[in-house]
């Protein structure tokens, strides 16, 4: 939590890849839970989280992931 604390003002990369294991990687279903709770807890601070790239390693998989906050809806910049 700590680490998304910093969102509001920033960006962050989130990056999965280590279980209890030495091998780096995690499986299917950890992966999905972790992104889960990241995106849970981007969308309470008003944040996207996007996946930027994910590779197969040893030990399962390895995902890296962007959690930036959403630009507000009154905020507006033109470019030219």
């Amino acid at each position: 939590m700590l680490m998304l604390t910093a969102v509001i003002v920033s960006n962050c990369c989130v990056l999965f890849f280590c279980a209890e294991s030495d091998a780096p990687g995690l499986s299917t279903d950890d992966l999905h839970a972790s992104i889960a709770t990241l995106q849970s807890m981007a969308q309470s601070l008003n944040a996207e989280c996007i996946e930027l790239r994910r590779h197969n390693e040893e030990g399962g998989t390895v995902a890296e992931l962007l959690v930036r906050v959403r630009a507000e809806e009154k905020d507006f910049m033109e470019v030219r």
